[in-house]
């Protein structure tokens, strides 16, 4: 993400967790979705993280810069929950 061109470091913090949590979502096997705690944890062990390339996170950075503005861009869009209920609709995996 470092890469990328912030007008201030407050954006570059306030969308970091989100970019993250939008890439794991991204990487799910959509069979293999967790429904419980413990699915949680057995699938962050087996979670491979070459699966993550280039052009999947410039996707989901675009994805998540878009609904980061479109809800306020500042530390009250950054901490609500709408925003992380944005990016489970729009990153998880459909059944």
């Amino acid at each position: 993400m470092k890469e990328y061109e912030f007008d201030n470091r407050r954006d570059f913090n306030n969308i970091i967790y989100h970019c993250s949590l939008a890439v794991f979502l991204n990487c799910m096997n959509k069979n293999k979705i967790p429904h419980t705690y413990k699915g949680m944890t057995d699938y962050l062990s087996d979670f491979d993280i070459s699966n993550i390339t280039t052009e999947m996170f410039d996707s989901v950075f675009k994805g998540i810069w878009e609904v980061y503005c479109k809800l306020g861009r500042d530390d009250t869009t950054a901490k609500g929950n709408d925003f992380v209920l944005e990016i489970i609709k729009c990153y998880t995996p459909n059944k």
